[in-house]
């Protein structure tokens, strides 16, 4: 364990986080704030359900989103609760099996990403959980009085191993971002940290946002074969939450439509193998009538001085925070 942490202390300190350029100070407000007005709405939402449903439905999307496409992942989990709102009871949970898991995916493209049994044991551990605590998952962000204080939604969401084993807090940071558009819980949204996943520390050390300061650092990020802990991947991910909480500071922008901004460029510009600088792909048409190019183009690292930024992939990660 002491030596986890000397190595995420190592990566911590490998990166340089946003710098105050010419380029953030005059670009970068006016971009954000003109994406801001683009970002497509959720394509899936679960607000035709009650309550206690729609926040199950979040929880249990934010639990295992991990490894597979998050429109796909609610719209499948949307299409099982029309089907059957009771499969979401806290007892049906905690039953929950690999083949049902399975049936929920069985039409994702990428077979290997299903991960049957992994997702089935986080969803069973929030049924037992919920059953042990004589608790709804409405319950979890209310009390009698009213909304319950951050701190005590927080401990009550992170007591699930789903959400318990990520040092940068990932997936509750996730699943806040999406239960504060709901208005009984918008107040939330005053508490919203930067949600890191690797979508947007791909779009960050393609773009210059974060840099690698030391050689050992650059070799970590392009080589392909490393297996990366969870205290490195931890560290990363805390440099460049720190670089969003910068950009947030720098536009006038609160942080959470900042997250959103950065997460749709990378998950249909900056994506995972070829980058889709020029806008040519389907999934760019939410902002080919305004741009021609990436909005970032011009002032991106990786396109100005090391084209070997553009090859970074998705990480062969060993840890449990997903």
């Amino acid at each position: 364990m002491e030596e986890e942490l000397n190595i995420s202390q190592r990566i911590f300190t490998g990166f340089s986080k946003l710098e105050y350029t010419f380029d953030v100070y005059e670009k970068y407000p006016p971009i954000y704030n003109e994406l801001k007005g683009l970002i497509p709405k959720t394509e899936t939402s679960f607000i035709d359900f009650n309550l206690n449903t729609c926040l199950g439905c979040e929880i249990i999307c934010a639990a295992i989103c991990h490894s597979i496409n998050w429109d796909f992942l609610r719209k499948a989990v949307k299409q099982k609760t029309v089907n059957d709102i009771t499969w979401l009871d806290p007892e049906n949970l905690s039953k929950i099996t690999p083949d049902e898991i399975q049936q929920l995916l069985k039409s994702y493209e990428k077979k290997d990403r299903i991960r049957a049994l992994e997702r089935s044991k986080l969803l069973v551990d929030i049924g037992k959980n919920l059953l042990v605590n004589q608790k709804s998952f409405k319950d979890l962000f209310f009390d009698p009085t009213g909304i319950r204080r951050y701190e005590e939604i927080q401990n009550s969401i992170c007591q699930f191993n789903a959400f318990s084993k990520d040092p940068a807090k990932k997936k509750f940071r996730l699943l806040i971002q999406c239960v504060s558009d709901y208005d009984d819980l918008s107040n939330l949204s005053d508490y919203y940290e930067p949600t890191i996943d690797y979508h947007i520390i791909r779009l960050y050390l393609r773009r210059g946002v974060i840099i690698p300061v030391r050689h050992g650092t650059l070799d970590y990020i392009l080589n392909n074969d490393i297996i990366r802990k969870e205290s490195t991947i931890g560290a990363i991910r805390l440099v460049c939450a720190e670089s969003m909480d910068d950009i947030s500071y720098y536009t006038q922008i609160d942080v959470k439509n900042i997250s959103r901004i950065e997460w749709w460029v990378a998950r249909t510009i900056c994506i995972n193998g070829t980058p889709d600088c020029t806008l040519l792909g389907n999934d760019t048409k939410w902002l080919r009538n305004c741009f021609k190019k990436c909005p970032f183009y011009y002032i991106c690292q990786a396109r100005k001085e090391d084209n070997a930024f553009l090859t970074i992939d998705e990480p062969k990660y060993g840890g449990e925070s997903y």
